[in-house]
């Protein structure tokens, strides 16, 4: 069975670790600490976005063969 790929587990770590970024005492803050968590935030949503759509396009073309081979 092929394992699907799901970023939602670096997803919610790369958020956690940006809401960290923002909310720290000002004496901590670094704008490099927002902005790696923000880009790396950014590509794994981009990558989830991506599996999402591939899953929704499967589920169509499984769906629409089904109807299909009765005509």
């Amino acid at each position: 069975m092929k394992r699907r790929r799901d970023y939602s587990d670096k997803i919610m770590y790369w958020q956690n670790r940006l809401n960290e970024s923002i909310n720290c005492a000002p004496i901590d803050l670094k704008s490099s600490n927002i902005e790696k968590a923000l880009k790396s935030l950014t590509y794994f949503t981009q990558k989830q976005i991506e599996i999402v759509k591939k899953n929704e396009d499967d589920n169509f073309q499984e769906h629409y063969n089904a109807i299909t081979k009765f005509f």
